[in-house]
């Protein structure tokens, strides 16, 4: 009797058993309901390391900082948010100045950095360097943070992506603040040349005109787009980066 017992409890409790489902991601899912607390990262092996992934890119003048962070936030967000461009990522590393290259798109798949160019940071966020953040409508300030690229349309600037922010309180408002990435005249080598550092957006990610097409065709429709600075506020704040934190560390 007793035998038959622990059996019966036994089925009834693996019949009852559901594995942990993450939350996927969809148009009509709040951004800020998604949660990355539950979010568990592999253990890699050597080979597949985030710093065997920083040196085999060639010709690379990304810092390890904001590549190491765009990557474990990518293995963090894919967790729950599709990607439908996995293999692009682009970074931005405001650790480096206006007047140089600065924001890197990546092609994973092939360890290759397809392009490299000149970005514009918000007006209230520096001069030459970019060193004040905001996720405040109003404030004409960048936002630090993860994006997924969204859609493509002509507006007031012209050739134009959306970007969704996938960070609460950090830059969750990016759609409806208008943060795009857009091409600017004030985005080139001559105007950096003539006034010592580029000229500078409402918050927007702004490219020279000659490569804002070719960029935004490479990294839109759902890729992952990364702003890094080196600004320990964030970090505090980031519910990405924050859950990181039982991550192997000395593997990369």
């Amino acid at each position: 009797m007793k035998r038959f017992f622990g059996l019966l409890v036994a089925i009834l409790f693996f019949t009852s058993f559901r594995p942990f489902e993450t939350e996927s991601y969809t148009a009509n899912t709040p951004l800020v309901s998604i949660d990355v607390e539950k979010a568990t990262l592999p253990v890699l092996n050597k080979k597949d390391s985030i710093r065997v992934a920083y040196t085999q890119l060639s010709n690379n003048e990304l810092s390890w900082e904001a590549f190491r962070d765009a990557m474990l936030g990518r293995q963090i967000l894919q967790e729950s948010i599709q990607f439908e461009n996995s293999d692009i990522i682009t970074v931005i590393d405001f650790s480096k100045a206006s007047t140089q290259e600065r924001l890197f798109v990546i092609d994973l798949a092939t360890s290759t950095i397809l392009f490299k160019s000149l970005v514009a940071h918000g007006q209230n966020t520096g001069e030459n360097w970019a060193k004040n953040f905001s996720n405040r409508s109003g404030s004409y300030q960048s936002s630090l943070g993860f994006y997924k690229t969204a859609e493509i349309y002509n507006g007031s600037k012209g050739f134009s992506m959306k970007l969704d922010g996938l960070e609460p309180q950090i830059n969750h408002l990016a759609r409806e603040r208008g943060i795009v990435v857009h091409a600017a005249d004030y985005v080139s080598n001559s105007f950096a040349q003539a006034h010592g550092r580029l000229g500078r957006s409402q918050g927007c990610p702004a490219l020279p005109k000659e490569k804002n097409q070719a960029i935004i065709k490479a990294i839109s429709g759902g890729s992952l787009f990364f702003i890094y600075a080196p600004v320990e506020d964030y970090f505090q704040k980031s519910a990405v980066l924050k859950s990181v934190d039982t991550f192997p560390i000395e593997e990369i």
